[in-house]
């Protein structure tokens, strides 16, 4: 984390006696900016990071009953939807099991 940055936690909990809390360990995972262009799109996707490894990729339909895509992807490899059916669907980027992007795409014909 960068110096002056900060995390903070707010606990509430309810105690009957003298309980005490304790954190052992926070862990910090900064992989950078993440953004899926273009938006909306007919042909191709890409999501546009400074992290450079693989990340896994998921296409989920919403409002629609089609099947999950998944891909492993690298920053601003393209990835060909033009066979997906014209509609909104939710673009989910992981590295690990940390999800490091969320975002609504519109595919259009």
């Amino acid at each position: 984390m960068q110096s002056g940055n900060y995390v903070s936690f707010r606990i509430y909990a309810r105690s009957a006696g003298n309980d005490t809390l304790a954190v052992r360990n926070v862990t910090y995972y900064n992989y950078g900016n993440f953004s899926l262009y273009p938006n909306p799109s007919s042909s191709t996707i890409s999501i546009n990071s400074d992290y450079k490894e693989s990340m896994d990729l998921e296409i989920i339909p919403l409002y629609m009953s089609s099947k999950i895509l998944e891909f492993k992807i690298t920053a601003d490899e393209k990835v060909d939807i033009q066979d997906l059916p014209k509609g909104e669907y939710l673009v989910r980027v992981r590295i690990g099991e940390d999800v490091v992007l969320e975002s609504r795409l519109i595919k259009n014909e």
